[in-house]
């Protein structure tokens, strides 16, 4: 079931596996989807309620941050990923305020408690 496809979103997301921790997790994904690694710190957490499909979906959404070398090449998953680009904090704030359908919920609650 794709959640929010064709959305702007955070730069890598996923699920974690069984016996794996967060950290583990969150660096697999940044693997997976864009083809980088980075040391990643944890730096908040939050819940995401929401229904789709006539089902209630809890998320809690670990939030990691890491710096990427600027001359690292992406190595994109075309079936995780339709698209990417950097956005400047306020050019991406005020995408979210002029055109909040075009950015996943997720986003928009990291933005707004993050940046």
């Amino acid at each position: 079931m794709e959640v929010y496809p064709n959305r702007w979103t955070d730069s890598a997301s996923g699920h974690v596996d069984f016996n794996e921790n967060p950290e583990t997790a969150a660096e697999r994904e940044l693997y997976e989807e864009l083809g980088l690694t980075a040391q990643l710190k944890f730096i908040g957490i939050f819940l995401t309620r929401f229904i789709i499909e006539d089902k209630k979906v809890n998320t809690y959404n670990l939030i990691f941050t890491g710096l990427i070398d600027s001359n690292a090449t992406l190595n994109v998953d075309p079936i995780e990923v339709s698209d990417t680009r950097w956005f400047k904090i306020e050019k991406l704030k005020n995408g979210l305020l002029q055109n909040p359908e075009t950015f996943t919920p997720y986003l928009a609650r990291i933005t707004e408690k993050y940046l």
